[in-house]
């Protein structure tokens, strides 16, 4: 979050820093950047100016240069909080973003970044209540923010810290109807398949295990997730539904497993084998430096 929080902050430097300088080239018909709501005064672009330079002490002494210690208005303080958790104060972070307020952060369109950075702050500080309902409202209230897998995964380990078990195992399995991918949803699953097995909900442990074996079979492997279906009986890839077979090949491919990929398929039945099953294996017989294969498969198709 570091690193992307950071560019969102360089982004509203930026933004800030082009205001400032454009106040003297308006037309005469045309509103000056004073006159908007985002205009920036002498103090507030000397704060710009230090944050771009990872002085967070010279932007706070410019934005409050009578020493009172905290900085002025709602903006500066959602600036100046962004600022403290990029660069992991987060006392100061949690104080000033919870000071800026919803207003200041809608304005800017940085509402989902502010809560999320507030959660994380609170976090941190050991403040698992307000942690919880700055993740929480980011789920509940911004539902097309991109931000929403990182604050799901936070809310999740918050809950568990907390010790509300089954709570985040709820908040892990809510994340599959958004269909998440890659890092995030690896982790969500993973946190379902540990948090089922503590509550003893067996049911959930298996449907974390499928879910690990199709999107991270490493991850999968690590926590030796077969066992929660062999005990189903028979193979354990006959347990994967065809989409789940079809989306562990596409993770398998994605490590230069090519053999895996292709026993993967085999266990898909006859009669599920679309053209995506047959992507899939085209693309794993070629990985797998059997080429005369792939042309023969592909070849079937074109005839089909």
């Amino acid at each position: 979050m570091r690193h992307r929080a950071g560019l969102v902050l360089l982004g509203l430097l930026g933004a800030l820093a082009a205001l400032a300088a454009g106040r003297g080239t308006a037309t005469a018909g045309a509103p000056t950047a004073a006159a908007g709501p985002a205009a920036l005064d002498g103090a507030e672009s000397a704060a710009a100016a230090a944050l771009r330079g990872g002085d967070l002490r010279r932007a706070l002494a410019a934005l409050e240069p009578g020493g009172g210690g905290e900085p002025r208005g709602a903006r500066a303080q959602l600036l100046l909080g962004l600022a403290a958790h990029e660069q992991g104060q987060e006392a100061e972070a949690a104080r000033w973003l919870a000071a800026a307020g919803d207003d200041a952060a809608a304005a800017e369109g940085l509402s989902d970044w502010r809560l999320l950075a507030l959660g994380e702050a609170a976090f941190s500080l050991g403040q698992l209540g307000p942690a919880r309902d700055a993740h929480a409202r980011l789920l509940a209230e911004l539902p097309a923010s991109p931000l929403r897998a990182r604050a799901r995964v936070r809310l999740v380990e918050t809950l568990t810290a907390a010790g509300s078990l089954a709570e985040a195992l709820a908040a892990a399995e809510a994340g599959r109807a958004e269909a998440l991918a890659g890092e995030p949803a690896a982790h969500l699953e993973t946190a379902a398949w540990e948090l089922a097995g503590r509550l003893g909900q067996s049911e959930a442990r298996r449907a974390a295990a499928r879910r690990l074996l199709a999107l991270a079979p490493l991850e999968a492997a690590r926590l030796q997730v077969v066992d929660a279906l062999r005990g189903e009986g028979g193979d354990w890839l006959r347990q994967l539904r065809p989409d789940e077979l079809l989306v562990r090949a596409g993770s398998l491919l994605a490590l230069d497993l090519a053999p895996s990929a292709l026993e993967t398929l085999d266990a898909v039945p006859d009669e599920q084998r679309g053209l995506r099953w047959y992507e899939l294996r085209g693309a794993a017989l070629g990985a797998a430096a059997r080429p005369e294969e792939a042309y023969a498969l592909l070849a079937s198709v074109r005839a089909d």
